[in-house]
């Protein structure tokens, strides 16, 4: 029986050999590298926002989108599908925007929460340098000793100031952590490097930069990238940029793929884009997935060493409200707010979720405002909420405020319709701390003359149009510009509040109470050289005297107490927010109509009637008029030079 069954096998074995055969590459063909399934999963832009956000969609409506409990079950689905083959990256800004960024210093809730969530690498934003570089060293040392799983960080292109002594604290946290240029990470079989990049944009944007050093970005990108491919011998790279990219331009991100092309995969943070497509240049691709945790950027790459990697599919996927949060994640953000609440909230009387107001209508949103670069609603209202935060400090012994302004860069978030939590209200005017280094920027008053506050007044008519951060929002005020006038003389028909609650013509030498951040004030410096000097303001007691440390000029937000308790921003509108009227009877004030679009407290008046053009004009115009009046009489004295001369040599030749 065994001997019959021999024939058969020996044909099923030649048969088997032949398909094998068949299938094998002849001899000296190399076998073809077997592919790799990549997927990277991407964020910037975070900004401490742990819970969904308030977005107000196209048909007006309020949708929760994000939060970091829904964002990842989005990981732990990729992860789960795909195993050993997911990379998570983040490009910076990852903290400041809402009350969680309270616990920066302390708890650096950002990082360990990113860790949590199973972030591999993510680099330094120019928010994590608001609390200046002492700030950050705090941070990164609370997040070392926390002993929570933390994601890598890389910054390849900034360095510290070792002369300075917040710059040696710095350097010592950022080896402590440790802050790499890269790092090397292997996934599905490949190695990827990863690097990090602070762009020149996000430099310009750093609020205190005294011990920072940050060298340029494309050469950077050239020195790393060759360190990648030479040395560790990395199949794809990977930039974390914090530079970056804009829809309707060429922008950082795209110079840096253009200039650097062996970068693979470009993740690019700091402007809040959102790239529903990718961007390509070369063999580079670009991706942004807007800000706070709304979308999760989804890349998957067939790579391969030694080849340059395939892109199979590249899209954003919402965070919606249809995801099941990570319960895990859900009870640490819980656990973080109480900290606040503890820690940062108790002494204001607040609680986090607490409802202080509530609202039937939408206020024009964060980016429209930045687009338009106009008064609006709800500038309107912070600059309102000032001037009554501080007379209500003061009392009646305070002298007579005239006025508020606050600029369109320091108004971070907006109000939608329904309830106005404490951390809504905070979102608003989330930036900065005090001289006292607490959470938020000060308030302070000052007086000014005419003139001067004029000159600040020309900030929206001239800067405003170049950089919408510098649009101002105003309170007891009024004005019209001419944007067809000569640069920094735009401003006239400028009427001031008074204490019988009327307006009258600004006196140019007169002195007017002020208020303003404490930021305001120093940027207002910055504003001096950019316009040459023009923009210029030495804020002054009520007598006239210069002062020279604004520490002098903050608002005692409780006189009754020893020290100066400084009047922060939010605070001030959180409680102006409270103390509306209660129009329906349920127990919770209600935002007034007023604030539904802009009063009017200033426009714009284009017109090229000469009179408009010359109405109430300073010696910027004269002169620039005087000028050119100069440069008309040489040109024509210099043509009739020339006719003359001509018709002299015309009669030369005749002769």
């Amino acid at each position: 029986m065994k001997r019959k069954g021999m024939p058969g096998r020996l044909t099923a074995l030649l048969l088997v050999l032949y398909l094998l055969a068949a299938f094998l590459p002849p001899p000296g063909k190399a076998v073809p590298a077997q592919k790799h399934r990549l997927t990277i999963l991407f964020t910037h832009d975070l900004h401490s926002h742990f819970d969904p956000n308030k977005i107000v969609n196209e048909h007006d409506e309020v949708v929760l989108l994000g939060g970091l409990a829904r964002l990842a079950a989005i990981v732990e689905r990729e992860k789960a599908t795909n195993p050993g083959r997911v990379l998570v990256v983040d490009a910076g800004d990852f903290s400041m925007g809402t009350l969680i960024h309270t616990l920066f210093r302390t708890e650096a809730a950002e990082l360990r929460l990113m860790g949590k969530i199973g972030y591999d690498a993510t680099t330094i934003g120019n928010h994590e340098l608001d609390f200046d570089s002492s700030g950050l060293a705090s941070m990164l040392t609370a997040a070392k000793a926390s002993g929570d799983p933390l994601p890598r960080l890389v910054a390849a292109n900034i360095g510290v100031k070792p002369d300075k002594a917040n710059g040696s604290i710095l350097k010592q946290a950022l080896d402590s952590y440790p802050v790499e240029p890269y790092t090397v990470i292997e996934r599905a079989g490949i190695r990827i490097g990863i690097f990090g990049l602070f762009g020149r944009s996000a430099t310009r944007d750093l609020i205190w930069d005294e011990d920072i050093l940050v060298e340029n970005q494309v050469a950077t990108a050239r020195e790393i990238v060759k360190q990648l491919r030479e040395k560790e011998k990395v199949d794809l790279i990977v930039c974390l940029s914090h530079g970056g990219t804009q829809t309707e331009g060429h922008s950082e991100d795209e110079i840096l793929a253009e200039e650097v092309p062996e970068i693979d995969f470009i993740v690019s943070g700091h402007t809040h884009t959102i790239l529903k497509q990718p961007i390509i240049k070369g063999n580079t691709i670009i991706g942004s997935a807007g800000c706070f945790g709304t979308h999760l950027g989804i890349l998957k790459l067939d790579c391969q060493p030694g080849e340059r990697p395939t892109l199979v599919s590249y899209h954003l996927e919402e965070v919606s409200p249809e995801l099941t949060p990570v319960p895990a994640i859900a009870e640490e953000i819980n656990r973080y707010k109480k900290i606040v609440d503890r820690e940062f909230l108790a002494e204001t009387g607040y609680t986090y979720d607490q409802v202080l107001a509530e609202s039937d209508y939408n206020l024009e949103s964060y980016v429209s405002m930045r687009e338009n670069a106009v008064e609006s609603g709800l500038g309107d209202l912070i600059a309102d909420s000032f001037r009554a935060a501080v007379m209500k400090a003061e009392g009646e012994a305070g002298d007579y405020l005239h006025l508020a302004v606050h600029p369109l860069g320091e108004i971070r978030a907006s109000l939608t319709a329904g309830n106005l939590e404490v951390d809504d209200v905070f979102q608003v005017l989330s930036l900065g701390q005090g001289i006292d280094r607490t959470i938020g920027y000060p308030l302070i008053t000052c007086y000014l003359t005419g003139r001067e506050i004029k000159n600040c007044l020309e900030t929206q008519s001239t800067l405003a149009p170049v950089s919408s951060k510098y649009s101002l929002q105003v309170s007891g005020i009024r004005f019209e510009y001419n944007p067809n006038r000569v640069p920094f003389d735009r401003v006239y028909n400028i009427r001031i509040s008074t204490p019988d609650g009327g307006y009258e013509p600004m006196e140019p030498d007169k002195l007017y109470r002020v208020c303003a951040s404490y930021m305001t004030a120093v940027m207002l410096n910055k504003m001096g050289s950019m316009s040459y000097g023009i923009i210029s303001a030495t804020p002054k007691d009520k007598s006239g005297r210069p002062i020279t440390d604004l520490t002098q000029a903050l608002v005692d937000a409780d006189p009754h107490r020893p020290g100066v308790q400084e009047l922060k921003e939010w605070a001030a509108l959180a409680d102006y927010l409270a103390a509306q009227p209660d129009l329906d009877g349920n127990g919770i004030a209600d935002l007034p109509t007023k604030y539904r679009q802009p009063e009017g407290r200033y426009r714009a008046v284009p017109s090229w009637n000469p009179v408009n053009i010359l109405r109430e004009a300073t010696y910027i115009t004269w002169g620039v008029l005087a000028g050119s009046v100069l440069i008309l009489v040489l040109c024509t004295l210099g043509v009739r030079g020339i006719a003359r001369r001509m018709r002299s040599r015309n009669k030369t030749i005749e002769v």
